[in-house]
């Protein structure tokens, strides 16, 4: 004789314990959220982006960074929820705004500082030509720092250019700037301010010769202290 047990009991339903399973396969899947990729680059940049602060030639980092960041956000927007990052993404931002705005406004403030040195310079150089070429010798002898007078003493500074007119060259027109922007840095104490600039030296002959002065700058002046091409050997400090 065979006993039949109820159907409950022996035989459960075989797709209610697939509907289960299917159930918590389903809430897995929705539940995996990707990362996008792009936010975290725009973080990361975003956190670079100091580095354009400390040298301009990186002022690029952050605008990838923004660039990065506002893709990102569009992607995971536009993800139906399977990609997350907003939060990266929006620090990435701010950090590149925040950062390239002082890198910005640093090269702003070097680029008006550069300029008003170029012109005090320019005016030292238009000093020393004028006074040279007008044989004013006294008044280009003010153009050139208190180094170079210790060195040179206004007399034999008169006797080298009175003897580069009367025998090495013809009568100097005029000492102009080429248009090349002065090189400036700090000399070797990193306390004093220099500037390298070239010099074109106009002849009555009507030939040129190309030269570099030297300039420091000591309160709040710009001076030559070195001339090399017409006193080449001098020591300067």
């Amino acid at each position: 004789m065979v006993n039949v047990l109820p159907k409950s009991a022996a035989d459960p339903d075989p797709l209610a314990h697939l509907h289960k399973m299917s159930a918590t396969a389903g809430a897995a899947i929705t539940q995996y959220v990707a990362i996008n990729g792009l936010s975290i680059a725009a973080l990361l940049l975003g956190i670079a982006s100091v580095l354009a602060i400390l040298i301009n030639a990186l002022w690029i980092v952050p605008v990838v960074g923004i660039i990065l960041g506002l893709l990102s956000l569009r992607q995971i927007n536009r993800s139906n929820g399977t990609q997350s990052g907003k939060l990266p993404a929006y620090l990435g931002l701010l950090l590149c705004v925040v950062m390239g705005g002082i890198a910005g406004a640093r090269q702003i403030v070097d680029s008006i500082r550069a300029k008003a040195r170029t012109e005090q310079v320019l005016a030292t150089l238009t000093q020393f030509s004028n006074g040279i070429a007008t044989d004013d010798f006294a008044a280009a002898y003010q153009a050139f720092s208190p180094e170079f007078q210790s060195r040179i003493p206004e007399p034999q500074f008169i006797a080298r250019w009175k003897d580069l007119e009367q025998r090495d060259f013809s009568k100097i027109r005029a000492i102009r700037w080429n248009q090349v922007p002065p090189l400036f840095s700090d000399d070797v104490s990193g306390q004093i301010p220099t500037a390298d600039l070239e010099a074109l030296v106009e002849f009555a002959q009507g030939f040129e010769l190309r030269v570099v002065l030297h300039f420091r700058e000591r309160n709040g002046a710009w001076r030559i202290y070195d001339l090399p091409a017409f006193f080449q050997g001098e020591r300067h400090f």
